[in-house]
């Protein structure tokens, strides 16, 4: 009979094991304890994606009670050579330390990226290499799990897949050990084994051709990167990083900088989550979305605080969990709890929540950068932008510093001299901020400029964020003197612009700390300027 008539015909009969399995009210997790495999296996067997080995079928037909014709694993008919047998009966090997996929998980927005890794991963063999960067909470670890789980890809890892979470302390010798195990080094040879390289060495030579996807999660350090990667000329490896030189390093050409999610998919994603909130609230809702810009891991915290909240639909109540989270503080500090078989994100603790994501990264930086982090919190966050001027006047570090920030990942390049911090991060960085220095020296950096600057449109406009956020600042701190000059500096920048209001804005508060008894500032030039505005937009 035809290789293909056979295989048909093994799909058919193997739904009896389902069946069975099913009328005994067996779950695969038990079927696959009792018989010392896998629930993946058990799941390939009883859909007919693989063959169970002798040894296999011999311990189901001890379970089941019944005969391998009865089980549907050997229907007597058809006959298959010894060596498509043993093609067939060879189980792929899932790593048991593959994350479960956590309840909170949500690929939406992500779809596009999934299928860039599939094609890359199984193109152009042998050896392919591919990573992922970005933010603490992008979602990096989340993407290589939709990956892993992704019944076509592994259908092409025909033999399996080996996942090692590294995180900040990686304990590679217990990835290789745990590895060993699964390929089948004996506890002989595992007594020989002392050095890395030797581990390395013997798993590449139990791989051998296999075809299999080694991911190696959550990497801080190369040389724990170089000590998993063990695999043949068929392994492909995936990679997850919140270092881009690392993702850099080790996949040139294969690397994806994961991206925010855009307004539209993060509305999607709180309304997965929270549709009493979203659907009664759109308008608070929207305003929380964009105050998180777009991170996962925000939107799934802020998302299951407010389904919680909204269990009983009362509006009083989904109305103050909206203004709770409204707060940068309390945003930081909502947790979830997660399963032990669930992704860290580098945290050990059972629960997971943005402060405790980023603080493991800030945790990491030297003290300056650290220092130098929580100063640029007082520059605008993104989606506005700073000069790296300003960058270094905030912080009064050397530029070295802000490499720093920007090879752990916090801190990002927008162009040639501009950088931007991430809403999230930036409101980290605010909360730890313990002096007022930074905010002077952004107020005295802004309105100094402005005042050399006046008449160049174009110089100002390059500046014109960080400016701005001098004026504002110069009003909450009340540092009059520098308000008045920066806001007449600029206004008529402002104006000349179009920004009438913005103008209006700044003029307003000038007007209001120069105009008092107390005060002695010159504010003639101010009222000059203001008569200029046109009359429907000074009022």
């Amino acid at each position: 009979m035809p290789k293909e008539n056979a295989s048909n015909l093994l799909t058919h009969f193997r739904y009896r094991l389902s069946e069975e399995r099913h009328r005994r009210g067996w779950s695969q997790q038990y079927v696959a304890n009792q018989v010392n495999s896998t629930p993946l296996n058990v799941s390939r067997w009883e859909h007919g994606l693989t063959t169970p080995s002798p040894y296999f079928r011999h311990k189901l037909c001890a379970l089941f009670g019944m005969g391998p014709v009865e089980l549907g694993l050997k229907p007597g008919p058809i006959s298959i050579s010894e060596q498509e047998e043993s093609e067939e009966a060879r189980e792929p090997i899932y790593d048991p330390a593959i994350p479960l996929l956590p309840s909170t998980l949500s690929f939406i927005g992500r779809a596009e990226e999934v299928a860039r890794l599939k094609v890359h991963l199984t193109t152009g063999w042998p050896a392919v290499v591919s990573a992922i960067n970005g933010l603490p909470g992008i979602g990096k670890t989340a993407l290589a799990l939709a990956v892993v789980y992704d019944e076509e890809m592994r259908g092409l890892m025909t033999d399996g897949i080996l996942w090692a979470a590294l995180g900040p302390s990686p304990d590679t010798q217990s990835v290789l050990s745990r590895w060993g195990s699964l390929l089948g080094v004996t506890i002989e040879e595992t007594a020989r084994l002392t050095m890395t390289e030797e581990w390395v060495a013997a798993l590449r030579a139990k791989i051998g051709q296999r075809k299999m996807l080694i991911v190696l999660d959550d990497a801080w350090r190369f040389d724990a990167v170089l000590a998993c990667k063990v695999g043949g000329p068929n392994c492909a490896y995936l990679l997850t990083t919140r270092f881009p030189q690392i993702a850099l390093r080790f996949a040139a050409t294969g690397t994806i900088s994961l991206k925010e999610l855009d307004e539209e998919k993060s509305l999607q994603l709180l309304k997965q989550f929270a549709l009493e909130a979203v659907t009664r609230y759109p308008k608070q809702v929207h305003t929380l979305a964009q105050a998180i810009g777009g991170l996962p891991l925000a939107l799934v915290l802020i998302g299951n605080y407010l389904r919680l909240q909204s269990h009983d639909r009362q509006p009083r109540r989904i109305l103050a969990a909206i203004d709770r989270v409204q707060c940068a503080q309390e945003r930081l500090r909502l947790t979830v709890l997660r399963s032990p078989l669930e992704p860290s994100s580098g945290n050990p603790e059972d629960r997971i929540s943005l402060q405790a994501v980023i603080e493991i990264s800030a945790q990491h930086l030297g003290e300056r950068a650290r220092n130098a982090l929580y100063a640029l919190s007082v520059l605008p966050a993104k989606p506005g932008s700073f000069t790296e001027a300003a960058a270094l006047a905030v912080c009064q570090e050397p530029a070295e510093v802000l490499d720093e920030l920007s090879d752990a990942g916090l801190l990002a390049s927008v162009k040639p001299g501009y950088y931007t911090l991430h809403q999230v991060i930036s409101d980290y960085a605010r909360l730890h901020l313990s002096t007022s220095i930074p905010v002077e020296r952004l107020i005295s950096y802004g309105v100094q400029y402005a005042g050399l600057h006046s008449t160049e449109y174009d110089k100002l406009e390059r500046e014109s964020a960080t400016i701005l956020a001098a004026l504002e600042a110069a009003y909450a701190h009340r540092q009059d003197a520098d308000l008045v000059r920066g806001a007449l500096a600029c206004a008529p920048f402002l104006q000349a612009r179009g920004l009438f209001r913005l103008a209006t804005h700044h003029l307003k508060h000038a007007y209001e700390v120069a105009n008092t008894p107390q005060d002695k500032l010159n504010i003639t030039p101010y009222l000059l300027c203001w008569t200029e505005l046109p009359y429907s937009h000074a009022r």
